[in-house]
């Protein structure tokens, strides 16, 4: 009887053994599909990060286009601007040359 009841045991931890065996594969197989699906999200995350720095690249290359092209019309300004002086200022000395030669009433 000991050896008919040491087969049933043994048996038993055979069919436990297979069945946590069955387990562990549909759980890895389950997991090589989590790492897959992973592997393709970073692929396509990585690919909009290149885009995105590609992108920001551009724009800061556009802002620095954009700079120079301000600084040089702020530059033609203030000479204009220098002038627009220099002709108000000659302006002003005609006008009270003038106003100072009127006769006083």
């Amino acid at each position: 009887m000991d050896v008919e009841r040491t087969m049933e045991f043994i048996l038993e931890q055979q069919a436990k053994f297979w069945a946590g065996l069955q387990e562990m594969r549909e759980q890895q197989a389950a997991t090589q599909k989590e790492q897959a699906a992973l592997r393709q999200d970073h692929a396509e995350l990585r690919s909009l990060v290149v885009r995105l720095a590609e992108h920001q690249l551009g724009l800061a290359q556009h802002f620095d286009q954009f700079q120079q092209e301000t600084r040089a019309a702020l530059l033609t300004l203030a000479e204009t601007q220098q002038h627009t002086d220099e002709r108000l200022n000659a302006l002003i000395t005609v006008v009270d040359g003038v106003v100072r030669r009127l006769p006083q009433q």
